[in-house]
């Protein structure tokens, strides 16, 4: 037979064994029709098939034809030292038992499984019990044990296995209790036992759910490795036995848990059950199959084995409530790009071992980096979705941010015109810097890019040509980077701005040393992007330098340097240093009403963030009051000043929030979400409209709403690298109290845990942030009944919070609220009373 026709005879042979019986005879009819030698040699393989080679799967018997036949039955009958009580169950191997213990002096129920009913010749016992051996040697807490195992006084051949009292792992996995880390945990225990057999040279093939049971106490049994091959020897763990291969081409499976490699006939390595594993885990988190072959012929089959790609787990999960919408955020990312590494068609991009596969799991649920490759088609795909119109003020803010930055470089290279040469030479370097502006600022027009534009592709372009515009000129690459770099800054892109600035700034130093108005102006922009991620020492460090350089270099009153104590003042604010910030906030906004003239839009931007000192000094109707002088400010200014004024709106909003004005500060927050969702980017903007909606709706009792937000919140800050920041690690509380509150303590803890860590790990000592979160972690602990770890908590977070803000601060006050909540549920009244003073009457 040619090569073509074995292949031919393997896909129609590995499409019906996969089907019922009654269906086989009709589907090898249709498709063998022309070629009665494909036909005869799939009916010799499929009648073969019946009789398989294996030791342990050989003369399988089916007990309910043979209790028909012989009128035997097996209800008290003597296997060894064992006594059938009922039959549980029947499979390929033959039909399991329960039986007990008949002698001894304990009692001992056990799964007692026959093989076969004939006289066992010396040599097939020898060989059963080499295979009884290997079965033993699995002496794992996660794999049923062997117990006993031979051949009984009428020659039939049976094991004895530990019996499992448990429910098959997806519907052990159904309760509604159990979270996705609990069922990531189970899963892990599942691998190890898989992983062990592999250690032992032993491949299972044929992992499924039913395959393992959970016991009561939660701990998984894998079972059935009577359909289990040895490989050939530790040097080489991913083969067969040369002496089973021909066995292994065609032989019993599930299809739909099977690995490619199998279902057409191919060798099988540990990478199939890498595979099966993988099928495993995917319904699991999904609760569907990511390949279905029910009902479909021979080509659908071929096709989905061979071309088919299962979607992403987290896109089968629809987020149609706050839980699915949980699980969806829970399964997307690392779960979603290790499960599929799994389910690779080609076993050599799989995990390569069980344990790899296991280990990568581990280290998501540690919030650790995985090995697992992100999608790319999925990515490329992202970059498609939600094109929305380009905004005119858009383009305009590309021209002004540009046009700031030529003329920078023209100040630059102004300061040594006395001598000719060189003068003639920085005029072709301004008209060369001027020409890449009018080319960038052409290719947005409509007839070169259509009228769906974006900004962001604008400045995109305009940040690759850098390299090949300047390729031979540093001076002007470098001043090309600082005016992209601010541009990226002032869009909200956080990750590119700081890409950007941080190349200016190394090559502005390199070009001109420290002392340099471009190395400090870079400085000083570069500091808002590091600010933003939480970096605040790195971000005070370049301010603090950038301004001393600008302060000696230009000695007259300037917009730079008035950008800069703006940005040092919002620094302050971060620290806590209010006085700090109000003096250099009182000094921008004089420099640009100087320059400027009064009520211009930077001296508005200066004042959104002086409103902010106030906010946060406590002077809540002084903060509201400046927030709306700047909005009045900016409602009149030109579109490109948008953007600003939804920055007062969401800083006003915010403080509505704080004074419980909730249904006017969703508006606001809405009417400023609206403008920045024109670019159609996601950026710093988009994150903190969800974080100002997800406040609100948690301050006013709609946990629901909030979770909504909250979550959708998360992905975008992960997104944009800010979950560092102290606006991300705040908002994984909201989200943490919010399931706390709505019934589901249990899964907000991870929220809660996770927020403590990275405040932790990444806000300075001393700050307020910090305890605060311990105390929210604190209600949710005492939510579970968790009094003995949630009491020193709560004990910890009031006196830290006592020491930094006194006893008046809201932090303060909630932290007692929950220790009084605390010992009322412990019924400790006396302790409650201690602490019910401190709490606030508005609380």
């Amino acid at each position: 037979m040619q090569p073509e026709q074995w292949q031919k005879v393997k896909e129609v042979f590995t499409a019906a064994v996969a089907m019922n019986a009654s269906q086989r005879a009709q589907f090898v009819a249709e498709a063998c029709r022309d070629d009665p030698v494909l036909r005869a040699e799939v009916e010799s393989l499929l009648a073969a098939h019946e009789e398989p080679n294996h030791l342990l799967e050989k003369n399988t018997i089916d007990l309910a034809a043979q209790l028909q036949t012989a009128k035997q039955t097996y209800d008290g009958k003597r296997f060894g030292s064992f006594r059938i009580l009922r039959e549980i169950g029947r499979g390929g191997m033959g039909t399991v038992f329960l039986a007990e213990r008949a002698e001894g002096e304990f009692q001992q129920e056990v799964a007692l499984k026959i093989i076969r009913q004939s006289l066992a010749d010396s040599e097939l016992e020898k060989h059963f019990r080499r295979e009884r051996q290997i079965l033993a040697s699995l002496n794992h807490p996660n794999i049923a044990r062997l117990i006993d195992g031979g051949v009984s006084e009428s020659g039939e051949l049976f094991l004895v296995m530990e019996f499992i009292a448990g429910e098959p792992l997806l519907s052990f996995a159904g309760n509604p209790q159990l979270g996705i880390e609990e069922r990531l945990r189970l899963f892990i225990k599942v691998c190890r036992a898989v992983s062990f057999a592999h250690q032992n040279l032993i491949i299972h093939r044929d992992l499924k759910p039913s395959n393992i049971l959970v016991s009561a106490e939660g701990e998984p049994r894998l079972l059935d490795f009577g359909l289990a091959k040895l490989t050939e020897s530790p040097g080489t763990p991913g083969r067969l036995l040369n002496s089973e291969r021909t066995e292994t081409a065609f032989r019993a499976f599930t299809p739909a848990y099977a690995a490619p490699e199998q279902i057409l006939g191919k060798s099988v390595t540990t990478a199939s059950d890498v595979f099966s594993l993988g099928v495993i885990l995917y319904e699991l988190l999904t609760n569907e199959k990511p390949f279905h072959f029910e009902g479909k012929g021979l080509d659908e089959i071929i096709k989905t084995v061979t071309v088919a790609e299962p979607s992403l787990p987290s896109r089968i999960v629809k987020s149609e409530d706050a839980q699915s919408a949980i699980r969806q955020r829970q399964l997307r990312g690392d779960l979603d790009n290790i499960t599929l590494k799994a389910l690779q068609k080609d076993p050599a991009r799989r995990y390569q071992s069980v344990a790899e596969f296991a280990g990568d799991i581990e280290r998501h649920l540690d919030h650790l980096p995985v090995s697992a490759r992100p999608n790319t088609i999925g990515y490329r795909a992202a970059r498609f979705y939600q094109r929305n119109r380009i905004a005119v003020s858009a383009i305009a803010l590309i021209i002004i941010t540009l046009a700031t930055g030529l003329g920078i470089a023209l100040r630059q290279y102004g300061n040594a015109r006395r001598e000719t040469a060189k003068a003639r030479l920085e005029n072709a370097r301004a008209e060369q810097l001027n020409n890449f502006l009018q080319t960038i600022l052409s290719s947005a027009a409509p007839v070169e890019r259509g009228k769906d534009a974006k900004v962001i592709e604008v400045v995109d372009d305009a940040a690759e040509r850098i390299d090949t515009e300047f390729a031979n000129q540093p001076e002007l690459r470098a001043q090309a980077l600082l005016s992209i770099g601010n541009t990226y800054r002032t869009l909200g892109l956080t990750d590119k701005a700081e890409q950007t600035l941080s190349e200016a700034l190394k090559l502005n130093t390199e070009l001109y040393g420290e002392e340099n108005v471009a190395t400090a102006l870079s400085e000083i922009y570069l500091s808002d992007p590091v600010l933003t991620k939480g970096r605040i020492s790195e971000a005070e460090s370049l301010l603090t330098k950038g301004i001393a350089v600008e302060r000696r270099l230009m000695p007259n009153r300037n917009k730079d340097l008035a950008f800069g104590l703006r940005a040092l003042g919002a620094l302050y604010n971060n620290k806590g240093e209010y006085d700090k910030a109000k003096a250099v906030l009182e000094e921008s906004v004089s420099m640009y009403d100087e320059i400027l003239g009064k009520d211009n839009p930077d001296s508005a931007l200066t004042l959104i963030i002086t409103g902010r000192t106030k906010e946060f000094s406590g002077d809540l109707a002084g903060a509201e009051k400046i927030y709306r002088q700047a909005i009045a400010i900016f409602r009149p200014s030109p579109k490109r000043y948008e953007n600003r004024l939804a920055l007062a709106l969401y800083n006003l909003g915010n403080l509505l929030i704080t004074e419980s004005k909730y249904d006017e500060a969703l508006s606001v927050v809405r009417e400023a979400q609206a403008i920045y969702q024109k670019s159609g980017e996601t950026t710093l903007y988009t994150f903190w409209g969800k974080f100002y909606l997800t406040r609100a709706y948690f301050l006013k009792g709609d946990y629901q709403h909030a979770l909504i937000e909250g979550l959708t919140s998360l992905d975008i800050g992960h997104k944009i690298n800010i979950d560092n920041s102290s606006d991300y690690i705040i908002q994984l509380t909201n989200v943490g109290l919010a399931l706390t509150r709505s019934g589901k303590a249990k899964e907000g803890e991870a929220y809660l845990r996770q927020s403590v860590g990275l405040a932790k790990a990444n806000l300075r000592s001393g700050d307020v942030t910090t305890p605060a979160l311990e105390s929210a972690l604190g209600e949710c602990l005492t939510a579970q009944n968790k009094f003995s770890e949630a009491g020193p908590l709560l004990l910890q977070s009031i006196e830290k919070l006592r020491a930094i803000q006194g006893e008046k601060g809201r932090a303060f006050g909630l932290a007692s609220k929950r220790l009084v909540e605390l010992y009322e549920k412990m019924k400790k009244p006396e302790l409650a009373a201690k602490y019910r003073p401190l709490v606030p009457a508005n609380l």
